[in-house]
């Protein structure tokens, strides 16, 4: 199961994922992600360091709402992944894909 916290900042769409991204959540997760960057400023940053675990189709579900923003033109972004997310983006490559950041949800951010 995951859990989302929505937060509208003024700069951006902030939503921090808590749980685990598998298969069986995966599709309502997307979809709720993509209703949060239709609805917003154009700018979705999905905090994920309490995100215990990410399967295939977590993953997929992630690439494919990065897709969806950036057709829009829009700018997505993880941050402050969790180590094992991180191990299983770096084995799968995907690290290069991601916009990975570091740094307070609040405030500034930077790449990791």
């Amino acid at each position: 199961m995951i859990s989302l916290d929505h937060q509208a900042l003024e700069d951006r769409d902030l939503v921090a994922l808590e749980g685990r991204l598998v298969s069986s959540v995966s599709a309502g997760t997307a979809d709720e992600l993509v209703a949060i960057f239709d609805n917003g400023c154009g700018v979705l940053h999905l905090e994920m360091s309490r995100v215990e675990t990410v399967d295939s189709r977590g993953l997929s579900a992630l690439v494919s709402v990065m897709r969806r923003v950036h057709r829009d033109e829009g700018s997505f972004a993880l941050i402050n992944v969790s180590d094992e997310v991180r191990a299983l983006l770096e084995l799968t490559r995907l690290n290069d894909v991601f916009d990975l950041l570091s740094g307070d949800s609040e405030g500034e951010s930077r790449a990791a």
